[in-house]
């Protein structure tokens, strides 16, 4: 019996080793939606760090259409999609620039005929 709760104590340790640990920087939790209109995406953000984190988080929505229309919530936050790499920007209170990039295909179908996807952007820069 020992040696059971041993066994399952190292295996709990060895699996919370290699969880993925938070940018020291920051992140987002980035969702971006395409469609049903076709040019048309609908974007949130939820930036995270150590200094913004819990009720701290900042949040952000962003709409774009084929129109030329570009708008966010937010007028410290914005970000560009090329149909492959999301690129986000963010001014935060205290004053730091990040910069966060990353490979986003939008592949999962939705039942209104858009289409879905969800990751986190790690913030790849930053400048004071």
């Amino acid at each position: 019996m020992q040696f059971s709760t041993v066994v399952l104590a190292l295996a709990a340790t060895a699996s919370a080793a290699v969880l993925p640990r938070a940018n020291p920087q920051g992140q987002w939790l980035a969702s971006l939606t395409l469609g049903p209109v076709v040019e048309d995406l609908y974007l949130t953000a939820e930036f995270t760090s150590d200094e913004y984190s819990g009720d701290n988080k900042l949040h952000n929505a962003c709409v774009q259409n084929g129109e030329g229309f570009h708008r966010c919530d937010h007028v410290e936050f914005d970000f560009s999609y090329d149909g492959a790499t999301l690129n986000l920007t963010q001014n935060l209170p205290n004053g730091v620039t990040v910069f966060g990039s990353v490979p986003f295909p939008v592949t999962t179908y939705q039942e209104d005929g858009s289409f879905r996807d969800t990751q986190i952007v790690p913030v790849t820069s930053a400048i004071a």
